[in-house]
């Protein structure tokens, strides 16, 4: 792993570990409950953007991953709040392009909500509360109002 990449892991790592401290404080000590490291592999580089917490405790990390191969797609891991890993979802867009995930929100059934653009458009994707299941897609193209909904 060249030194960007082991930076841009540790920096996930950090950004993880500080996020879900201040998520859970409850005065000025913030306790280290747990921390995983992601890398898709040694050349790979991670980028951290959001980090929620569902009604569970449940941890939601949101950010890019650039693997070399195919451009920056969207990295959804879900851990449980014991810090084990539940699911994990990458989004490649069609065009093999830049997908950055710049947004993310929870709805009240826990289902993850992500946008940024995808090569030649802005996207949304919902995802289920167990993330098996893209429930709905929003695609609008930059330069038009054509608005595309995957499924209900």
């Amino acid at each position: 792993m060249n030194l960007t990449g082991k930076f841009l892991a540790a920096m996930f790592c950090l950004a993880s570990v500080l996020m879900l401290g201040a998520a859970f404080a409850r005065s000025d000590v913030v306790t280290e409950a747990w921390v995983r490291r992601f890398s898709n592999f040694a050349e790979s580089i991670e980028q951290p953007k959001k980090v929620l917490t569902d009604g569970a405790g449940n941890v939601i990390v949101v950010g890019n991953t650039d693997d070399g191969l195919v451009g920056q797609d969207w990295l959804i891991i879900k851990y449980s709040n014991a810090g084990g890993p539940l699911w994990t979802n990458r989004f490649n867009g069609p065009e093999n392009g830049t997908d950055t995930a710049n947004a993310a929100a929870l709805d009240a059934s826990g289902n993850v909500i992500v946008s940024g653009p995808s090569a030649t458009n802005n996207l949304t994707i919902k995802y289920s509360a167990n993330g098996r299941e893209e429930i709905w897609e929003d695609k609008t193209h930059f330069l038009s109002s054509h608005v595309t909904l995957k499924k209900e």
